[in-house]
């Protein structure tokens, strides 16, 4: 049995490395979680890892991200501005829920739809 946690321990570090990650602008496909972080909606990206992103969105969105706190989720966000450090700001263009499965770290993570030119 340790040998086996040992395993799921080691793999989930090594594929959760492997996800695809920010290139630039465009519209980004997200899968995190819906926070609330110093009273801001926020979507998290590979929460509690080394990768850990944090999107905020404009007010307006917040409406769509409300109902998703605290939620397993998957959004198309639009990104016009360049990641600083491990905060990014998006539109939402799409939210849905997402199953997440617990033995599978590669199922959160973003990955680039279509690419745009930052402003």
């Amino acid at each position: 049995m340790r040998f086996f946690l040992l395993f799921i321990a080691l793999s989930s570090t090594a594929l959760a490395a492997d996800w695809t990650g920010f290139d630039g602008c465009g519209l980004y496909q997200v899968k995190g979680v819906g926070r609330i972080i110093k009273n801001t909606l926020v979507i998290v990206v590979n929460e509690k890892t080394q990768s850990e992103i944090i999107f905020s969105v404009p007010i307006l969105n917040g409406i769509k991200l409300s109902p998703y706190i605290d939620r397993p989720l998957e959004a198309n966000l639009q990104i016009n501005e360049a990641i600083n450090g491990a905060n990014g700001k998006g539109t939402i263009q799409m939210i849905k829920d997402r199953l997440p499965n617990p033995l599978n770290p590669k199922d959160t993570g973003i990955q680039l739809l279509t690419k745009s030119e930052c402003k």
